[in-house]
């Protein structure tokens, strides 16, 4: 086998067929690869406690009563209050996306023809387009890179957030909910994750 023949074997993009493999490994359709890491879901859970989700207008009920002996039950349809929720939920949502894309990703490479996020060309974009200033440095920095730079497409940004999440272990809502059990403080006495105080060592 001569050298050419050796080399035209080799593939180009080898290295991030590899690393795409990995299950501590993301590349993006850019060629940005990432490593990833596990990110705890209960700092998800504290942070989302920051918003205060709406509760239902109230409303009488008058084929329970007359006047002011009808009673007064939630009115989940308001539309007032629907908008409110689908608010409030994206907020949730946002939050717990932004966490995990900031605490459970690092940079392994950029491709030379990708903006960096110390770069400048692209927070001026986001500044033109979307009436956003990108903060000079920090994670909020990293994560506008992440949200308009990085991940160019749907399936990047989805296929990201299922191994962060996988990675972590939490595959269905009902996981977190169980991990957020587990910690809670008995309300008996003072606990040490979840020891009773008679059980630490």
């Amino acid at each position: 086998m001569t050298t050419n023949s050796i080399l035209q074997a080799i593939p180009e993009d080898g290295g991030q067929v590899a690393d795409a493999q990995r299950p501590d490994r993301f590349v993006t359709s850019n060629g940005i690869v990432l490593k990833l890491k596990p990110v705890p879901p209960l700092l998800i859970m504290d942070a989302q406690r920051n918003f205060t989700e709406p509760q239902p207008p109230k409303i009488r009920n008058f084929e329970k009563g007359d006047g002011d002996d009808a009673p007064l039950e939630d009115n989940p349809n308001d539309p007032k209050y629907q908008r409110e929720l689908n608010e409030y939920r994206r907020q949730l949502g946002e939050i717990a996306n932004a966490i995990y894309l900031t605490r459970g990703t690092e940079i392994v490479s950029i491709p030379e023809d990708v903006e960096k996020p110390d770069d400048e060309d692209w927070t001026m974009e986001v500044l033109d387009f979307a009436g956003i200033t990108v903060p000079k440095v920090g994670r909020r920095r990293y994560f506008c890179w992440l949200k308009y730079v990085a991940l160019e497409s749907m399936p990047d940004f989805q296929g990201l957030m299922n191994k962060l999440t996988t990675l972590g272990g939490v595959t269905v809502e009902r996981d977190v909910i169980d991990a957020e059990q587990s910690f809670r403080v008995d309300e008996s006495g003072d606990t040490a994750e979840g020891i009773p105080p008679s059980e630490e060592v």
